[in-house]
């Protein structure tokens, strides 16, 4: 039985961007790694929108950071609120980077 991670990691690879959402380096089903957006220790969840394909080095370099956009670098606590996550210093959208 495949696991959650397995499974997300083949529904990411099914939409075809095989490359570090982080360096952009090419990845391979070996080399890919399923990277939370906002980590699951601040609440992010396995729905697909906080989903990732990252590198290994990228994504243990991350760990439980959430992936920070430069607007939001001050505030480090993110929440699901009403279907999108939030920042909760400014309360603006957080800035989930799209796969397409």
């Amino acid at each position: 039985m495949a696991t959650r991670a397995a499974k997300a990691k083949a529904r990411l690879f099914a939409r075809g961007n095989r490359v570090c959402y982080l360096c952009s380096v090419d990845l391979t089903w070996e080399t890919a790694t399923v990277e939370h957006v906002v980590p699951r220790s601040a609440g992010g969840g396995w729905e697909d929108a906080n989903l990732r394909l990252a590198c290994g080095p990228c994504n243990n370099k991350k760990g439980a950071s959430p992936a920070v956009g430069a607007e939001h670098r001050e505030h480090d606590s993110v929440q699901w609120v009403n279907g999108e996550y939030r920042c909760m210093g400014c309360a603006r959208p957080w800035p989930i980077r799209s796969v397409s």
